[in-house]
């Protein structure tokens, strides 16, 4: 496989050593992606947009992932999360960020010593954060009706939402990272947004239909007379006669018969 870092950094010999195909793979298109698309990606790549960075109003992360396991209780992590949504809806709509097609996000936290602590225990509040960059939903009452059509039990409360994503799955939102920097003179908790370009259409592959010659799974059909005749039906009604008890059964054959 072609690295692609190798493609942007000497473009005018990326012909010689790899094909088109090779480098549309490289930089995450398919192998027949279109000549125009394969180029504005290498161009995406060598110029990439500049990275928004965000400063989120806390010296330390509202909840961690070893108080969300061990000692927090639910009520406090939702007042955490509750916390987190709303600095970060008023940050998004104060600095007038874009809506954005994909992203890779980055949580830093600058502590402000050099205690020991784990760089996976911002993830409980990476969650929250990009769980408040989607858009907002209203409130659920107590007895609407479920997806599976049964009454609510419990009122849902409404969801805050800054609405630059459109949702948090994969195909959007690419990298989650989080990192810690000890001792830094000012403690803080930094949000980074890297835009990046939209992903590549999917091709729709039609599945090949087996031909007769591979379909040897199917027994054989037996093959049966289409037209039951007159003649046929009698002599069989004439075979079979009815016994006292109700049960039916089959005549003998006799010498006159032969």
């Amino acid at each position: 496989m072609t690295d692609a870092s190798a493609i942007v950094a000497r473009p005018a010999t990326a012909p010689a050593e790899a094909t088109l195909a090779d480098i549309a793979q490289a930089v995450g298109l398919p192998d027949d992606a279109h000549t125009d698309d394969v180029l504005r990606a290498v161009r995406a790549l060598a110029r990439p947009e500049p990275a928004i960075v965000l400063r989120l109003p806390f010296t330390r992360p509202p909840i961690t992932a070893n108080e969300a396991r061990s000692t927090a209780h639910w009520s406090n992590q939702n007042i955490a999360k509750r916390q987190v949504a709303h600095a970060v809806v008023a940050i998004v709509k104060h600095a007038r960020i874009p809506h954005l097609d994909r992203v890779a996000i980055t949580l830093t936290w600058y502590a402000p010593d050099h205690g020991t602590r784990d760089s996976d225990s911002l993830y409980p509040m990476a969650k929250a954060v990009i769980d408040a960059l989607t858009p907002p939903a209203p409130a659920i009452p107590k007895g609407a009706p479920t997806k599976a059509g049964t009454p609510r039990k419990r009122t849902k409360a409404a969801k805050l939402g800054a609405g630059i994503l459109n949702d948090d799955h994969a195909g959007i939102v690419t990298s989650t990272t989080t990192a810690i920097v000890l001792g830094d003179p000012d403690p803080r908790i930094e949000l980074a947004l890297q835009p990046l370009p939209p992903a590549p259409g999917r091709r729709t592959v039609r599945p090949r239909r087996p031909s007769r010659a591979q379909n040897v799974s199917q027994p054989a059909r037996r093959k049966t007379p289409r037209v039951a005749t007159l003649d046929n039906l009698q002599t069989a009604a004439s075979d079979q006669t009815s016994h006292p008890h109700g049960a039916t059964r089959r005549r003998r054959p006799t010498r006159q018969d032969s």
